[in-house]
């Protein structure tokens, strides 16, 4: 599991500070997906486990920097890295 900060959003039942990327598909030449849920600040998920796409122009984008999947995941989500 990897986890990242975002700026806190509200969920239920406590406010979501972090979003934790797991389980990244690829269909090579197209796009890739993951799963991700958000978490509290005490590390309790808040969130049920959803799955979130890159378009084809982000996975053109996204290269080898996973840095570029993680930030177009939150985007497309219309969260913000903190």
């Amino acid at each position: 599991m990897t986890r990242y900060n975002i700026q806190p959003v509200n969920a239920f039942p406590a406010q979501a500070t972090q979003i934790d990327i797991t389980d990244v598909r690829v269909t090579l030449s197209s796009t890739a997906d993951c799963q991700y849920f958000l978490v509290d600040a005490d590390g309790n998920q808040v969130s049920p486990a959803s799955r979130c796409a890159l378009t084809e122009a982000q996975y053109a984008a996204w290269g080898n920097d996973d840095e570029v999947f993680v930030n177009a995941i939150i985007s497309n989500l219309g969260l913000t890295r903190q």
